[in-house]
């Protein structure tokens, strides 16, 4: 419940006098209920006569200083990091591309066609995404676990292990899909002898 000091130290005076504190003092209150929170909140504000305006937990947190700022923060480190992977892996399979060109060349001489070595490409990221992602959400389990309870705000949560793995494998296909370009490009007859 928010409302203005003056309302609660009128209200707590009124109710309890035992209780009632000094222009110095600040309180909050808590009500917790099996109602249905909806009714909670309008028999409350309906009590008061609209002198209260009472908030869910997560409201109440939305409502403090800083908090959406905060997650906004997290949010665009987030964008950033995932910005950061999509570049790092573009550059990794760029960098591969040039140094098996001479292969996928005598792949395409072979018969293969741009699709399916591209498909190679892109199969390698995934590989290559997957194990980490398992090694990082394996990481975080012990971290988890380690860190005592309360001491630390870290949660881990399914859902954000599989929104985190789902990110990074968009990522990586599209970081390795940069070098789609380089392999349609491969002459085999060039990179067989070299010149490309």
């Amino acid at each position: 419940m928010w409302g203005s000091l003056a309302t609660w130290r009128e209200a707590v005076a009124a109710n309890r006098p035992d209780i009632s504190t000094d222009g110095g003092v600040v309180q909050a209150l808590v009500v917790r209920t099996s109602a249905a929170t909806d009714e909670v909140d309008v028999r409350i504000d309906a009590a008061t006569q609209g002198a209260t305006h009472t908030l869910r937990i997560g409201d109440a947190i939305e409502a403090l200083p800083g908090v959406s700022q905060q997650r906004n923060t997290f949010n665009q480190i987030i964008g950033v990091t995932v910005a950061i992977a999509v570049v790092v892996v573009a550059l990794f399979f760029a960098l591969l591309t040039v140094e098996r060109t001479a292969l996928y060349g005598v792949l395409k001489a072979l018969g293969a066609s741009s699709r399916t070595i591209f498909g190679g490409v892109v199969l390698q990221a995934l590989v290559v995404t997957l194990i980490a992602c398992v090694i990082g959400t394996g990481l975080a389990v012990v971290i988890d676990l380690a860190i005592p309870p309360g001491s630390l705000p870290f949660t881990l949560g399914a859902g954000r292990v599989v929104f985190s793995t789902v990110v990074l494998v968009v990522a990586a296909i599209a970081g390795c899909a940069f070098s789609l370009r380089r392999v349609l490009r491969i002459d085999p007859a060039a990179a067989i002898g070299g010149t490309t």
